[in-house]
């Protein structure tokens, strides 16, 4: 906050929203709602005036992330003679820089978006470098260095930590697939994220395999009483009950949320 008491946007709280909107693959909306609000209320409860601003600022957010889907179907990237339409690239980054316009002020924006938007105009003038039908490969890759090395420092390092990330990732499923061990896939993170980091994804994906293990079980008792004998209601009923006893109220929402696709 300001010291007026006014919410003062930073990428933080950009990054607070999109942690728990993340969940949306995996939980309701309503419940992905409920955390936010209880995360906003924790940080600014006693500062009613920047709560009010952050949960406006929410709700713009959301109907941005609406919107932009929409945007998303309406002109998805397409190609000329075998590369990407720039032309049309541009037009849709004009269309989002519009709409961005319309539901946040300057200083939501550059809190929100500036690094997003130095990414998307290097990947657009990256493009144009690469399909340039002028330029020879010596002056392409000059042209392209060149650029690389105009980023800010700071997106430069997000860039390569983004890049090792992925590697690590699709190296972790590879000798997750292959039959690694804890203690190997542990050597492994270390090398790259280190230890504390390597210990903090150790500890979650043993919540994950004793989650994905409760899950198994409910799966398994509530199949069997679909196939009872008992009456419909009766057999909800009773998968209800299972529900209750065997998660927290919160795990309830996921698990009924799931559910249909278990």
């Amino acid at each position: 906050m300001d010291n007026d008491g006014n919410l003062r946007p930073t990428p933080d709280v950009r990054r607070l929203f999109d942690f728990y909107l993340a969940g949306l693959t995996d939980e309701p909306l309503e419940l992905v709602m409920t955390r936010i609000q209880q995360a906003l209320s924790d940080e600014l409860g006693d500062q009613p005036q920047a709560l009010a601003q952050a949960r406006n600022l929410l709700t713009r957010y959301i109907d941005y992330r609406l919107a932009l889907d929409d945007l998303a179907g309406a002109t998805p990237p397409r190609l000329a003679t075998g590369a990407f339409d720039l032309e049309a690239l541009r037009q849709r980054q004009q269309h989002l820089q519009t709409l961005r316009d319309t539901q946040f002020n300057d200083d939501e924006q550059g809190a929100f978006f500036a690094l997003e938007s130095r990414q998307d105009e290097h990947l657009l003038t990256y493009m144009e470098i690469a399909q340039h039908p002028g330029l020879q490969e010596d002056q392409r890759a000059q042209a392209l260095a060149a650029l690389e090395h105009s980023l800010p420092a700071e997106l430069r390092q997000l860039r390569q930590r983004v890049t090792s990330h992925a590697e690590l990732y699709q190296h972790t499923r590879q000798l997750r697939d292959q039959g690694a061990s804890p203690a190997e896939l542990y050597q492994l993170r270390a090398q790259t994220l280190g230890d504390n980091a390597a210990a903090r994804l150790a500890e979650l994906d043993r919540e994950r395999q004793h989650w994905r293990q409760r899950l198994d079980t409910f799966v398994a008792d509530r199949n069997r009483l679909r196939q009872s004998e008992l009456p419909p209601a009766a057999q909800q009923a009773a998968i209800d009950q299972l529900i209750e006893q065997r998660f927290s109220a919160t795990e309830a929402l996921r698990v009924r949320a799931l559910s249909p696709e278990l």
